[in-house]
């Protein structure tokens, strides 16, 4: 099946948004990236098995986002499926402690809903961006909790065999920024098991960890959040601080003055400017402390 064949069948079979051709830059919290051959946005789940059934068919692969956060996309774009799992997997609720989210769902809503109902656990999360999902699949935390602490379970939707199954946390090897879960399982909910608080408590612990955050890195600035991860007993940031690279800039993209394992997108940066100053900023960083710098971010397309 070709391009243009694959795109007429998704606007004939789906029932969500679909957009053709569409810069990836207006769904990146960087607000960089090239065209996606198809950005989808489910309907549902019977919808979501349609799609990636096309996609199948047509043998076109499949990447699937949630707000764009810790992501940069290619200059030159996505080829295949991009999925937005935002109305498909929307859902929220919670009971006796357990609070079932869909993988759409953003972290201020699932925190909102801590709050107005006396659940603890999650306060961490307060300024982290992009949904659930995303954030239990790359494990999202600070320096002394992650999201997988208070997991319960997950459900996941096989891109393979379209079935839907629930992986209890057991099952899963979670890592410091990663997990194991496979690229073929796109996760549709999440569980956690959290604890009656009082929701004064839980506010305030919100409003802490937003306050720390807001003083400590460039929220509001189009950026991919942290670029690398923690090496073992170090914190990058003060690694490519001490190596010089603060405020260094390629382009419109610039090492943040406030938090050095930051890149910030001034105007109109291009994942090219991005991808020359992580070169650089690894380089320094290997001459000055012989340290190799992992990359915490997805460079994803062609």
């Amino acid at each position: 099946m070709n391009k243009f064949a694959f795109q007429q069948e998704l606007e004939r079979v789906c029932r969500g948004e679909v957009l053709l051709d569409e810069p990836m830059s207006q769904h990146t919290s960087f607000g960089i990236g090239g065209p996606a051959e198809a950005f989808v946005c489910p309907a549902d789940i019977a919808d979501l098995r349609e799609i990636l059934t096309i996609a199948k068919e047509a043998a076109k692969p499949i990447f699937v986002i949630g707000r764009g956060t810790n992501l940069l996309v290619s200059d030159a774009g996505v080829s295949g499926l991009v999925i937005r799992l935002n109305q498909s997997c929307s859902k929220i609720r919670a009971s006796d402690g357990r609070l079932c989210a869909g993988a759409g769902v953003e972290l201020p809503q699932i925190l909102q809903l801590c709050i107005q109902q006396g659940l603890g656990g999650l306060e961490f999360t307060a300024g982290i961006p992009g949904t659930v999902g995303g954030a239990v699949k790359s494990n999202a935390g600070t320096l002394k909790a992650e999201i997988s602490d208070p997991l319960l379970e997950v459900e996941t939707l096989d891109t393979n065999s379209l079935e839907l199954s629930i992986l209890k946390k057991s099952q899963i090897i979670f890592k410091y920024r990663r997990s194991s879960l496979s690229k073929e399982l796109l996760l549709t909910a999440v569980t956690f098991q959290l604890y009656p608080e009082d929701p004064v408590n839980v506010k305030t612990r919100v409003e802490d960890y937003l306050k720390t955050r807001l003083t400590s890195q460039p929220v509001g600035e189009k950026c991919a959040g942290c670029i690398f991860k923690n090496p073992p007993g170090h914190s990058a940031g003060q690694l490519i601080e001490q190596a010089g690279c603060k405020g260094m800039s390629c382009g419109d993209a610039m090492v943040s003055e406030l938090h050095a394992n930051f890149i910030i997108n001034r105007s109109k940066a291009k994942a090219s400017d991005v991808l020359k100053l992580i070169d650089e900023i690894r380089e320094r960083v290997r001459t000055t402390s012989g340290i190799e710098l992992e990359l915490e971010i997805e460079v994803v397309g062609q």
